[in-house]
């Protein structure tokens, strides 16, 4: 059997009387001890090398917290603080050589003034002064109170002249004194920090020192362990995968799908809500708020047409539209009619043309003033007639254009005096008048009409006609006919 001593040692107690059954047991028990100290071998080196790791990775730490220290000193103070303490040092003894200097000066001249107030300006005062501040013989004495520079010549300065480089080498010494006192808290401020590096510097040399010992141990306990870099046993070879695992390409392109539709629909609402204009029939139609509502398309070919032409086109093809704007101005016994458009293919003056060609008759008479600025110069037949400040300048049928008479543009007579008169002379001469004006002249007829007994007709367009514009013009008149494209 096996027994321990009192000194911790292992021992092995035969009690068996057979000596080949105790040969046996003992070497039983010689294998069940070499496997126990095996064991706890290895459980040794484990401990150890468990311990040497943390204590690596614990000296990699300090290393990078020394170095961080290292790069953070350089970055709020200055990488070579060595060389910056020396610099300063070495102003600080060129100011100190510097007051020195002017000390010497300030002496010499303090006593040369007193021997000039005191009136001793013998030869021996002269040797005395010589004895005592040899400085008096230097070069830089003698220009600074500007005498001879040959020494064996000397002849005493003016006392005002002593007194101003008196004051001169007094102020220089203050502001040196001055110089030398801030160099010296700087020279301090970089010694300081001098300090303060080298013993970064020896922390993070210790740190790398201890860090190359500590993965040097844990080298040589990994060997020891049977640990051998070089023997490698490959079981499987890898393969790619056929679809990679990341980035995830459809989903991103997904993502990237609803992020753009979200965007683009965000972008294109911001740009039609700064444009404010229409971009559907519905919601002109519905902000104009007009009795009557029809598509212009179908006067598109009257555009820019002579009355001849126009009455030629209305008798072989009448357009409805035009009938049933005619029924609505025949409702409201209107004799004036404005005809304003806002950024639309047909002008004003194109649809009051038509409208006026299509109601005129043998008991009708119409008028057309076109008021925008844009509207051509006819010629005046002077034989025509007159009416108030207007002429005719064209007239077929029982239809008569007119413009201003005089130089004045239409718009121009809506800041006269007499423009009321002017177009209540109209309207008793004809049993119906149209005023037309496009886009910015359409608001100013407008506002000059305000409040008048007028039928309102406007063309808009979708995606060109302004909903503030709109608004404005229904402000003024209301609108009783839209026509849209």
């Amino acid at each position: 059997m096996l027994d321990e001593t009192p000194d911790g040692a292992i021992k092995i107690v035969t009690t068996h009387a057979n000596p080949k059954r105790a040969a046996k047991i003992s070497n039983t028990i010689m294998d069940e001890i070499i496997s126990t100290l095996e064991n706890k071998k290895n459980t040794e080196q484990d401990a150890q090398l468990s311990y040497l790791s943390n204590t690596l990775a614990n000296a990699l730490s300090d290393l990078e917290a020394s170095q961080s220290n290292l790069k953070q000193f350089a970055l709020e103070n200055s990488a070579l603080p060595l060389e910056s303490f020396a610099a300063r040092s070495l102003q600080l003894d060129a100011l100190r050589e510097q007051l020195s200097r002017t000390t010497e000066l300030h002496d010499a001249v303090v006593a040369l003034s007193s021997m000039l107030q005191n009136k001793t300006t013998d030869q021996e005062s002269y040797l005395a002064l010589r004895q005592q501040f040899p400085i008096v013989d230097q070069v830089e004495f003698r220009r600074v109170l500007g005498q001879n520079e040959i020494i064996s010549s000397w002849s005493w300065p003016e006392a005002s002249s002593v007194d101003a480089v008196f004051d001169t080498l007094t102020e220089r010494k203050n502001r040196l004194q001055s110089q030398i006192n801030a160099s010296q808290i700087d020279a301090e401020r970089s010694g300081l920090a001098l300090e303060t590096y080298a013993k970064l510097e020896r922390e993070a040399k210790i740190a790398e020192a201890t860090y190359t010992v500590m993965i040097e141990q844990v080298k040589a306990q990994s060997m020891a362990s049977g640990y051998r870099p070089d023997r490698t046993e490959i079981y499987e070879y890898a393969s790619p995968s056929i679809n990679p695992s990341a980035p995830k390409r459809s989903l991103i392109l997904a993502l990237g799908a609803v992020l753009g539709l979200f965007v683009g629909a965000a972008l294109s609402l911001v740009l039609a809500l700064r444009r404010g204009v229409y971009y559907s029939k519905n919601s002109l139609i519905a902000g104009a708020q007009a009795g009557i509502a029809a598509s212009v398309s179908a006067l598109l070919p009257v555009r820019n047409k002579s009355l001849n032409d126009l009455n030629t086109m209305l008798i072989r093809k009448p357009r409805p539209v035009l009938r049933d704007v005619a029924v609505e101005i025949h409702k409201s016994s209107a004799k004036q009619v404005v005809v304003t458009a806002s950024r639309t293919k047909l002008t004003g003056n194109d649809v009051a043309r038509a409208l006026a060609s299509y109601m005129q008759s043998d008991t009708v008479n119409v008028a057309v003033v076109d008021f925008s600025s844009r509207a051509k110069k006819l010629g005046v037949d002077h034989d025509g007639l007159s009416v108030g400040s207007f002429v005719v300048t064209e007239n077929v049928g029982h239809v008569s254009i007119l413009r201003p008479d005089g130089d004045l543009t239409a718009m121009e007579l809506l800041s006269q005096r007499d423009f009321y008169n002017n177009i209540k002379s109209i309207n008793s001469t004809f049993d119906l008048v149209f005023l037309s004006a496009d886009d910015g002249d359409a608001i100013s007829l407008l506002r000059a009409l305000e409040g008048q007994k007028t039928f309102h007709i406007t063309l808009a367009r979708t995606k060109k006609t302004k909903s503030a514009t709109l608004a404005q013009m229904r402000s003024l008149l209301p609108i009783q006919g839209l026509l849209y494209d």
